[in-house]
């Protein structure tokens, strides 16, 4: 599988749009990606293709998406927040896993709070920086390894 930035920029807007009413745009230049509680949503997908779909974003900007979804109240529970982000995760993952080849599984959604999921053996294959109404959203599309290695394995 080959996903490249415009298309998970539009599987992203079009996920969001679906689900949240806060505006989101594309962002072309980087923005640094420290210095707060940062939620990281992700999943995995196994199968002819093995890799991984995260969604990272400053806490404070999950929190507003959780009260968009499940009220005004969802935004101050940790399990709203989480079910929320891991929601985004398996729709977004779900539309990369759609691009695939071949069958594939996508695995649970799973949210964690921390700066950076780290893949073993992972390489990243997309990347889109989003402005969501003031707030820094990250979203990767990384291959693990066996993915890596077929690709570059000679045709026989």
């Amino acid at each position: 599988m080959s996903i490249d930035a415009a298309a998970l920029e539009t599987i992203v807007k079009s996920v969001w749009q679906s689900m949240t009413p806060l505006p989101i745009e594309r962002l072309e230049s980087s923005r640094a990606e420290g210095g707060t509680v940062d939620i990281v949503g992700w999943v995995a997908i196994s199968g002819e293709w093995d890799g991984v779909v995260t969604l990272r974003a400053h806490e404070e900007l999950a929190r507003r998406v959780a009260a968009h979804m499940f009220g005004p109240d969802a935004g101050g529970s940790e399990e709203d927040v989480a079910d929320a982000w891991g929601e985004l995760a398996n729709m977004v993952g779900g539309w990369v896993k759609a691009q695939a080849q071949g069958q594939g599984i996508l695995s649970l959604p799973t949210v964690i709070r921390g700066t950076q999921l780290l893949v073993p053996d992972g390489r990243l294959a997309a990347l889109c920086e989003f402005d969501v109404d003031g707030g820094a959203l990250w979203v990767r599309v990384i291959e693990r390894g066996s993915t890596v290695r077929r690709a570059r394995a000679p045709s026989p």
